[in-house]
């Protein structure tokens, strides 16, 4: 009889240590994806923010979608974004300022950044099931306890990223302006002058200036004859349609790295909004049906009946200083 009573023990004791052993498990797996999430999430609003602060505008659902690609099954609550934006107004820093941290477990690791020319982001991140319930139901936990005491438990993460921003004063640049929707691809490009018969475009601007794509010359003429320029950005620079000096560097310039500024949206009346820039190495061209060659596999054509006029070549990214951010820093 007492070995009887022995062995129910020790049974009760393993399955209740099991089922302890599973949920603790299931908790610490939801918060590793939360915590992916928020990670994902946090780069993804730095990424946006760092560039300008008109740019930082679709982040709530930005940070949403990368939070939901690292969930099992899609669903997650991005309950907090928070932060400081160097580039930003005041009141739009004290709409999103962080509130203060209380201790728990799910807030972000080390101490807020105070440097003020320094920008940072916070993404907290909690559990969502496809019910919209918010706790993590237990398995076993709460057929063990009666079934009553145990609704599950609360899961959150958090992440901080922060970022130093671009210098982008007194750029010294080529007055050739790209779309930043053509600029974004880390493949070999030809980019369509917009005045060439074979232009199309790769967005729409959402200032109400047409298309967006390939590349065009900006400002006033008198730049264009040496198709060099000093900027501060962000600024708008009128579009242009002629090449002029321009034609001369791109020739001169094969196998070089070519500093251009990138816009993200166009006016009606002002033109390009330049926000940054980037490094484009010229490979091959074509200026009104006239080139170094066609890429093979590129797509593209160079004759004279058809009046192309185009560069092909590719970003470089790693270079610093380039569109985007110089420098993401995981930081909590």
């Amino acid at each position: 009889m007492t070995t009887l009573v022995a062995v129910l023990l020790t049974t009760g004791v393993l399955l209740g240590m099991g089922a302890l052993v599973i949920d603790v498990g299931r908790i610490y797996g939801e918060r590793e994806e939360l915590l992916s999430g928020a990670d994902a999430a946090a780069w993804a609003v730095a990424n946006q923010c760092s560039v300008a602060a008109i740019a930082c505008t679709a982040y709530a659902a930005s940070a949403q979608s990368y939070a939901a690609l690292n969930a099992s099954d899609a669903t997650v609550t991005v309950s907090r974004i928070c932060g400081f934006n160097p580039k930003a107004s005041a009141a739009a820093n004290t709409a999103q300022a962080c509130p203060a941290v209380n201790g728990g477990l799910t807030q972000c690791l080390g101490t807020r950044p105070t440097d003020l020319t320094l920008g940072w982001v916070e993404v907290w991140t909690s559990t969502k099931n496809p019910d919209g319930s918010t706790l993590l139901p237990p398995v076993f936990a709460r057929a063990l306890a009666g079934g009553t005491s145990n609704n599950g438990t609360a899961v959150g993460a958090c992440s901080r990223v922060r970022w130093t921003p671009i210098n982008l004063t007194n750029i010294n640049v080529v007055t050739l302006a790209v779309a930043a929707c053509a600029w974004n691809t880390s493949a070999p490009v030809g980019l369509q002058f917009r005045g060439s018969v074979a232009y199309t475009g790769c967005g729409t601007a959402a200032g109400g200036g047409g298309s967006m794509g390939g590349f065009s010359t900006f400002g006033l003429l008198s730049g264009l004859l040496t198709c060099t320029t000093t900027l501060n950005l962000p600024i708008y620079k009128t579009a242009l349609s002629l090449l002029n000096g321009c034609g001369t560097v791109i020739t001169n310039s094969v196998g070089a790295t070519l500093t251009m500024p990138v816009y993200n949206d166009i006016d009606p009346v002002l033109g390009f909004r330049l926000v940054g820039f980037t490094q484009f190495k010229l490979a091959n061209y074509c200026i009104a049906g006239v080139g170094n060659g066609v890429p093979a596999g590129s797509g593209l054509t160079c004759t004279a009946l058809g009046g192309q006029t185009w560069i092909y070549g590719s970003f470089s990214r790693s270079i610093p200083g380039s569109y985007g951010v110089t420098n993401l820093k995981r930081d909590g």
